[in-house]
């Protein structure tokens, strides 16, 4: 089906409305936000397809989505599941220790570890504070991956790869949401320390500031997908 420049401009306009009243109807419910997630890039997987370096920014997203649901239910599961994961959390230091920000991780992770081992030995309150440690090294994986993407891309389509912008904006936004896991981390492990078990109002600070950021992040990934899809005339 074909349209024209101006009708893809009213349909553009329509999807992007759509998009933020998803984005504000789902705010705060982070189990229908991770579902929309994974369809709208999958839809938009399938729509640049033949665009390399877009449809090679969105797989790295989609892994990173994939991974952070593996690892909730991981340790939803299995209270064992928290130890594999900081002993992951260390084997990361071969990859991660140049990165921007990786020695305070590091020492954030420390300390998390110590308070889970104290509070599971004294069998007390653990705000599981693994879990933020994880989503901060998720992000640390994705920045690595999207800085590594166009040199990986060239060696097998070296007349196709070139950075583009987003690059540089998921770049950008996943170093935001590496900082906002560690300094709510941190807040948690002051808050073990200090015996204050009611962590739930800062819990759904942390899910409404991620869900922002990443609802903000699709919404630049539409607009970019959006500007190399419509060229005048564009078939869907």
């Amino acid at each position: 089906m074909f349209f024209t420049g101006n009708t893809y401009k009213a349909l553009s306009m329509v999807i992007t409305g759509c998009f933020i009243a998803l984005g504000i109807y789902t705010l705060g419910n982070i189990y229908i936000f991770d579902q929309l997630y994974f369809i709208f890039l999958l839809i938009t997987a399938f729509y640049v397809k033949k665009n390399i370096n877009l449809l090679g920014i969105i797989s790295i997203l989609i892994l990173g989505k994939a991974l952070e649901q593996i690892t909730f239910f991981a340790l939803t599961l299995n209270n064992n599941a928290q130890w594999v994961f900081y002993f992951i959390c260390f084997l990361s230091t071969l990859i991660f220790q140049k990165e921007s920000g990786f020695k305070y991780f590091l020492a954030v992770v420390v300390i998390s570890l110590y308070c889970d081992l104290y509070t599971h030995l004294n069998e007390s309150f653990s705000p599981n504070t693994v879990w933020y440690v994880f989503l901060a090294l998720n992000a640390f994986m994705v920045r690595k991956l999207i800085m590594m993407r166009p040199f990986t891309t060239a060696s097998y389509y070296p007349d196709k790869v070139e950075p583009i912008p987003l690059d540089h904006l998921i770049h950008a936004t996943f170093g935001i949401v590496i900082w906002v896991n560690l300094i709510i981390c941190t807040v948690l492990i002051f808050f073990t320390s200090a015996n204050i078990n009611n962590t739930e109002m800062l819990q759904k600070f942390h899910i409404y500031v991620i869900h922002t950021i990443m609802f903000g992040l699709l919404y630049i990934v539409l607009k970019h997908s959006m500007k190399i899809i419509g060229k005048g005339i564009i078939k869907l």
